[in-house]
């Protein structure tokens, strides 16, 4: 799928499992409260780590999209 910065939002509002795009970053929406998206990430501080938990909210300017791989999603569909 090549380097993330590439890729192209596919979506326009999260699901869990589709992948939050951000300018130099990607976590996958793992869960959704409200208006606040709980992420799963790798590698945000070069720790090799994967932390689950870090909830943003789904207005953050930071977002610059969400792209689902495997669409059609059943919840999109």
């Amino acid at each position: 799928m090549g380097d993330a910065r590439n890729w192209q939002p596919n979506l326009d509002f999260p699901v869990v499992g589709a992948a939050v795009l951000f300018k130099n970053h990607v976590a996958i929406v793992v869960g959704i409260i409200g208006d606040q998206l709980i992420l799963a990430e790798s590698n945000f501080d070069l720790d090799r780590r994967v932390d689950i938990g870090r909830t943003i909210s789904m207005s953050s300017p930071s977002i610059r999209g969400y792209y689902y791989p495997l669409l059609p999603h059943p919840l999109v569909a």
